[in-house]
This record gives C-alpha cells, sequence and structure tokens, in this order.
C-alpha cells in the first residue's frame, strides 16, 4: 500500500512535525509513505531540517507549469493563501491516477486538494483536523481587522468544514471538543480519536530541573504574556522559552513586557532548536506549560510526558483526553491564571512531586502513544478505507 501524507508547505508547526514523524513511523513498518507537499514556496525556510533527511518528500507543485504557481497571502489572514484555492484545480491534472492508495490529509486548507484528488484521481483520503476552519477564524482572527466580518465567516467556515468532513472517507481527530463540533456537521461520518506518537526516554532523569520550560512556534494567540506575568509574581522563578517566533513583532512586543516585567534575569528565550536539544531541556525542566487551550492537540504535552517532565496545561487541550489531571500533570480551566499560578508554585516546591507525575506520564507514553503504535492504527485504519 502506498500512502501519501499530505500537507500544504513546510513550517515551524506542531502539525507539519506530526506530519514528518508519521511518514517515519509508517516506513518503519515497511509501509511505501512519502510526505506529499502542495508548495515547495515555505513559510520559513530549512523548518524541521533535522528531521526531513531521511523522509521522502514529493512537492506537488514541481509538476506544475511556472506561470501556474503563482500564488500571495489571503489579505488578513496569517497562512491562507491563493494556492489554496487554486492548487485544488491543477494538481489533479499532474497527479497519476492511484498514485497512492490513501492520502492522510493534515488541516483543512490542505483539504481543498485532497476532495479533488479524491473526485479526478479515485484516491481516497482521511482528514486529520487539527483545528476547524471555524475554530481558527473564531480564536486566531477574534483581535484582528477581519473580526468586523465574523458574523459572514464563521457561516462560510461551517460550510467549508462540512464540505472537506463529507467528502473524506473517515475523520481523524485528537480532541473532545472538535469532535463534538465535527458530529455537528455530519453526524454519520465516522470520526476516530488518533493521538500522535512520541519516542519515550528509555529511562529519565532521577531528579527534576529547576526551571519553568515553554515551546511553540510563536505567534499571537499563544498567550505568553500570561505566563511572563505570573512569572513575575513567583520570586526566583526561571522561565526557558524554546522555539521559532513566526512574527517578529510579536517577539519584540514579548522583550518589551519582560523589560517592563523587570524579569530579564529570570527569563531566557532560547530561540529555535533541534529535535535533540528539545528533549535535553524538556527532560532538565520542572514543568512544562502551555498556557492557551490547544484544542487540536498541543504536541507539547506529549514530548514533556516522553522526557518524563510533568506539565500544565487547559481542561480544554486535546492532549488531555490522553493523561490523567493530577497524576501525569495538572488541568487549569482556560483563563484561570490564579490556577495555573498556584500549580506552578506547587512544583516549584515540591521536585518530589514533579519527578512522580513525570515518571508517570512518561510510562503512560511509553505503554500506548509511541510512534509504532500510531503508525500500527494508522494503517489498520487506511486498508479499511482504502477502497
Amino acid at each position: 500500500m502506498k500512502i501519501g501524507v499530505l500537507i500544504d508547505r513546510l513550517t515551524v508547526g506542531g502539525v507539519e512535525k506530526i506530519a514528518i514523524e508519521e511518514v517515519r513511523a509508517l516506513r518503519n513498518l515497511n509501509i511505501d509513505a512519502t510526505l506529499v507537499v502542495l508548495s515547495r514556496k515555505a513559510v520559513i525556510e530549512n523548518a524541521f531540517k533535522d528531521i526531513l533527511q531521511d523522509i521522502p518528500i514529493i512537492y506537488l507543485d514541481d509538476r506544475l507549469p511556472s506561470m501556474f504557481k503563482f500564488s500571495f497571502k489571503i489579505p488578513f489572514f496569517y497562512f491562507f493563501s491563493f494556492f489554496h484555492l487554486s492548487y485544488p484545480f491543477l494538481i489533479p491534472f499532474v497527479v497519476k491516477k492511484r498514485e497512492f492508495d490513501f492520502i492522510i490529509s493534515h488541516n483543512t486548507y490542505t483539504s481543498f486538494t485532497a476532495i479533488t484528488l479524491s473526485k479526478f484521481n479515485r484516491i481516497p483520503y482521511a482528514i486529520y483536523i487539527w483545528d476547524p476552519i471555524s475554530y481558527i477564524i473564531s480564536k486566531v482572527y477574534a483581535k484582528r481587522p477581519i473580526r468586523r466580518l465574523s458574523f459572514i465567516l464563521n457561516n462560510i467556515s461551517k460550510l467549508v468544514d462540512g464540505l472537506i468532513i463529507n467528502n473524506s472517507q473517515v475523520v481523524l481527530v485528537s480532541g473532545d471538543l472538535h469532535a463534538r463540533y465535527i458530529k455537528t456537521l455530519s453526524s454519520k461520518k465516522r470520526i476516530i480519536f488518533l493521538s500522535p506518537g512520541h519516542s519515550a526516554l528509555p529511562e529519565i532523569p532521577k531528579k527534576r530541573g529547576d526551571y519553568v520550560f515553554t515551546v511553540t512556534a510563536w505567534k499571537e494567540g499563544k498567550e505568553l504574556e500570561e505566563l511572563l506575568k505570573i512569572i513575575a509574581m513567583i520570586k526566583g522563578t526561571k522561565l526557558k522559552i524554546a522555539g521559532r517566533w513566526v512574527h517578529e513583532d510579536y517577539k519584540k512586543n514579548i522583550i518589551n513586557l519582560i523589560n517592563e516585567l523587570k524579569i530579564s534575569d529570570n527569563v531566557e528565550i532560547i530561540g529555535e532548536i533541534s529535535e535533540e536539544d528539545l528533549n535535553k531541556f524538556y527532560s532538565k525542566a520542572r514543568v512544562t506549560v502551555t498556557v492557551n487551550n490547544e484544542r487540536g492537540f498541543g504536541l507539547a504535552t506529549l514530548e514533556a510526558a516522553s522526557n518524563g517532565c510533568p506539565f500544565i496545561i487547559s481542561e480544554d487541550s486535546g492532549a488531555a483526553r490522553y493523561f490523567k489531571n493530577n497524576q501525569d500533570g495538572f488541568y487549569f480551566k482556560h483563563a484561570d491564571i490564579n490556577s495555573l499560578q498556584k500549580y506552578i508554585i506547587q512544583f516549584m516546591n515540591d521536585e518530589k512531586l514533579a519527578y512522580k507525575m513525570g515518571k508517570h506520564a512518561w510510562e503512560t507514553v511509553k505503554n500506548n502513544y509511541t510512534w509504532q503504535k500510531h503508525a500500527e492504527r494508522l494503517m489498520a485504519i487506511s486498508k479499511i478505507y482504502a477502497k
């Protein structure tokens, strides 16, 4: 069976990292899996360079004449571009019928092309929904000028979500809240929960470190500001911030806030790091914190647990489904800053508690959420729906 794992382009984000590792895990099972990318023009150059070296990649727009590769960013949107609308009409002409037996399409804009490949090239697909379009519109663009069109956009986004979902063979999700929304659009569509995977350390450190760690692709809406305010209120607490900054203006605002709060001696901005170094930071941290409610999943939670690091996350996070509150980490109600602060203090004052919870989380990943288990489940799903 030939599997195409489809993304729109390479950028720094959890979805792209998951797709890359998904291909690797499938190939480790001797499955002919390929990372299929709509556009070679990346949002961020050299994204995930360290984990892409042994991954086979097909850039579909390499097959297009230059004149058809024309694209531009749709005004007021971060990542939605013209090629998301034009490629669904162009790509089917450069893909052979049944070139792939099954496509795993990650995210919604990408699935516009998955639909046309399904219709015209007879390639069935599963859509892996990390964030529905309606959720992106309501969350990410709530404070931007486009919010004035929110009533129209919300209705359009629900129609588009329904179109993508209803044309897929099966819908894959990782979080409860998004699954409930999807059921309102299509009560008959098969929805399967499938967590990403991660490789757990063979053994974990005997003690936890002394700093709070947070990591993501940083942009507006990640709510780092709230964490910085909490750090300012907990005397002596160290915070390390890792990950690439998608928007430099946001980084400048964060640096200004750090200076205003007078915590520059306690906060370290590390920037983008390799997977190897990322795991080292997790393994030495006292706790990993994700402030915003990552309803799609929240990959940092799984990564932290794999390294024996406990976590603090929103109860709305997709990852919350796969771990246990008060055993693997602490869950808080989104925007309940007082609870978040209380849990950080609890971990910083009790290294033994951090170790105990981190160990339980590590065992949970090792026993249930490795990449091998993810790939095995994905193959079982693909064999059923690749018809």
